[in-house]
């Protein structure tokens, strides 16, 4: 079953690059990894929560609370349960996507460009190198997606020498969001019948 929201573990494996998380974290911290997760979650929204005694993470022994892993997980449901998705999960959920499958696709996308291009780019994937081609489900065929890298990515790539490549302009937000989060959110009209694209 599809999920447009990424485990923990998924979170670790591909938004961490297989680094382990560090707990426990502060509220503030645990809002940032659960948005990162896909997840609307805020300060306000998490506080609330312990409020109305929905959720009760641990403290430091005075008054600020510490996330455990089990307290994230506990959130992460809650956060579903009521529907918070962030803007990611939205799309993700508009076209049927598995969130860990995109970031997957992505990644595969990278590292055929990086083979190609050996030396040339920088270590995490930035999706905004790409274009995403999103395929509805049609029938009794899931949603999937893949990427295909933009042509000014492939222009650059090809005329300038592997010093240079790396300052290809990105906008920073976006670039520090990459692995998924660079995607922007515009569809386009697709060269196929079938798919649906954004850039």
């Amino acid at each position: 079953m599809h999920s447009p929201t990424l485990s923990r573990a998924d979170y670790e494996a591909l938004v961490l690059h297989g680094h382990p998380d560090t707990y426990p974290q502060t509220t503030a911290q645990a809002a940032d990894t659960l948005k990162r997760m896909g997840y609307d979650a805020t300060e306000a929204r998490l506080n609330y929560y312990i409020k109305q005694e929905q959720l009760k993470p641990g403290r430091d022994g005075g008054r600020n609370f510490r996330w455990s892993e089990r307290d994230l997980d506990a959130a992460a449901a809650l956060l579903h349960s009521d529907g918070h998705y962030a803007m990611e999960a939205q799309m993700n959920r508009l076209l049927d996507l598995d969130y860990a499958e995109r970031l997957r696709a992505l990644l595969a996308a990278w590292q055929k460009l990086e083979a190609a291009f050996p030396g040339q780019l920088s270590f995490k994937p930035n999706a905004d190198f790409f274009v995403m081609h999103a395929y509805p489900p049609n029938g009794a065929r899931r949603g999937w997606v893949e990427f295909t890298p933009t042509d000014e990515v492939l222009a650059q790539l090809r005329a300038k020498p592997p010093s240079t490549v790396r300052n290809i302009p990105v906008r920073e937000d976006q670039y520090q969001k990459a692995y998924g989060y660079g995607v922007k959110d515009t569809l386009a009209k697709p060269d196929t019948t079938d798919s649906q694209e954004t850039k």
